[in-house]
C-alpha cells in the first residue's frame, strides 16, 4: 500500500511478482498520471485521502497488507490527521508488517510554512516540518502496536540535504503482534 502515491514512482520501483499493489492520493489529477505511467494489471491507483484508506480497504474487502509506504506525505496533513493516518495503520496492516515512512523534518525546530509562494510550484505551499522526536511521540502514541526498528537521515553526505532547516529522515516501523 501506498499512502500518498503520487504520479507512482514508487509503484515503477516494485517488482511485478508481487500479489498487489494500490496506490492512494488525494490528487484525482495525480491519480490519473499514475495510472497513464503504470498498466500491470495487479497494481491500482485510487483517488482517496489517506485518512479514509482503512475504511475504503475495509468497505472493499482489501486484504491487509504486508507493506505500506508513506513518503513524503505527512509534511502536507495537520497533526490530527497524521494521528488517524498512523493509528490506522494496524487496521491496513497483517502481522509482521513493515512500514516505511519517509518525510521533510525539521533538523532542530518544528516549521510551519502557511501561505508560502513558491515560484517553482506557481502556487502557494502551505507544510509542517516535524522534528524526529515528534514523529518518534506520534508513533508511540498513535501506532503502539509497531516497532521503530530503524530510523535516520536519507542521505549521510550533507551535501545532499539542500536545505539548512530541513532534511529528509526515514524511520522503518514493524508490527509487533506481542
Amino acid at each position: 500500500l501506498d499512502l500518498g502515491c503520487g504520479i507512482g514512482r514508487w509503484a515503477d520501483a516494485i517488482p511485478e511478482d508481487i500479489t498487489s499493489y494500490l496506490g492512494f492520493d488525494f490528487s484525482e489529477d495525480l491519480i490519473t498520471i499514475a495510472k497513464g505511467r503504470n498498466h500491470r494489471e495487479n497494481f491500482s491507483f485510487q483517488a482517496l485521502s489517506a485518512m479514509d484508506a482503512a475504511r475504503y480497504c475495509q468497505d472493499n474487502d482489501i486484504p491487509r497488507f504486508s507493506h505500506i509506504i508513506i513518503s513524503g506525505m505527512m509534511i502536507y496533513l495537520n497533526d490530527i490527521d497524521v494521528g488517524r493516518v498512523l493509528a490506522s495503520l494496524d487496521v491496513l496492516t497483517q502481522k509482521n508488517a513493515i512500514v516505511y515512512i519517509r518525510e521533510p523534518m525539521g533538523i532542530t525546530n518544528r516549521l510551519t510554512v502557511k501561505d508560502f509562494y513558491s515560484e517553482e510550484l506557481k502556487h502557494d505551499y502551505n507544510t509542517i516540518y516535524r522534528t524526529r522526536d515528534e514523529y518518534r511521540s506520534m508513533i508511540r502514541t498513535f501506532a503502539p502496536r509497531f516497532e521503530i526498528c530503524e530510523h535516520g537521515p536519507m542521505f549521510e553526505n550533507a551535501a545532499l540535504n539542500n536545505r539548512k532547516e530541513t532534511a529528509q529522515f526515514y524511520f522503518i516501523l514493524k508490527k509487533n503482534m506481542g
